[in-house]
């Protein structure tokens, strides 16, 4: 029905209220769909279904049928691991009344701060998303300073480095890691870039590229 609809669909003859009601039908389906890949990406996970489909883990399964990234595919993992375990926010999502970024601020807050999930969700619900992303970054601000140990076994359980080359042909990074390990790894880049600079200094060379390979 969607996709005939989509196929079908002549946004020059309508009129702009009608336009806008169909484009809010359309929000409604979407959520409805996001609500169902949420609640079936963690059944494909535990079925193992990426060991007979040639990919290495759940992650990079859901990315390729999805068409999205490998960190969207892992975020929907974690969302759903949370919306799994919180009633308050699986009926939210079943219900259609949450938006993709909605449903993700507010499991990564219940994450750590589970007893603020209900809260959370009425917050999604009544005001606009940049109101619940700081009400969600209060609540594990507050979550980590409650239990500091606690926060940094879930920041090691998650650390990671990932790099990839763009379409530009340019290398791309991300990563996370405990405080103590990020502070060592920029005071060895710095380092390293001072010892660069400086070397491209005495050799008279004002933009010293090829000595990062070195």
């Amino acid at each position: 029905l969607l996709g005939s609809l989509a196929a079908e669909l002549e946004p020059g003859r309508l009129a702009g209220a009608d336009a806008t009601a169909l484009f809010e039908g359309f929000v409604t389906a979407g959520r409805y769909v996001e609500a169902a890949k949420t609640l079936l990406a963690p059944r494909i996970a535990e079925a193992g279904v990426h060991a007979g489909s040639g990919h290495k883990d759940p992650a990079a399964l859901l990315a390729d049928l999805d068409g999205t990234t490998l960190s969207k595919a892992r975020s929907l993992l974690d969302t759903a691991s949370v919306v799994g375990g919180q009633p308050g926010i699986e009926e939210a999502v079943r219900d259609g009344l949450l938006s993709p970024d909605q449903v993700r601020e507010v499991a990564q807050a219940a994450a750590v701060a589970p007893e603020a999930a209900d809260e959370l969700v009425e917050a999604a619900r009544e005001g606009p998303v940049s109101d619940l992303k700081r009400r969600c970054r209060k609540v594990r601000h507050s979550a980590a300073g409650a239990d500091p140990a606690g926060t940094a076994r879930r920041i090691h359980a998650g650390r990671h480095f990932r790099h990839w080359t763009d379409p530009e042909g340019a290398f791309c990074y991300s990563g996370r890691d405990v405080p103590e390990v990020g502070a060592l790894l920029v005071a060895r880049l710095e380092r390293r870039a001072r010892g660069l600079f400086e070397a491209a200094r005495v050799a008279g060379v004002r933009e010293p590229h090829g000595a990062y390979l070195a």
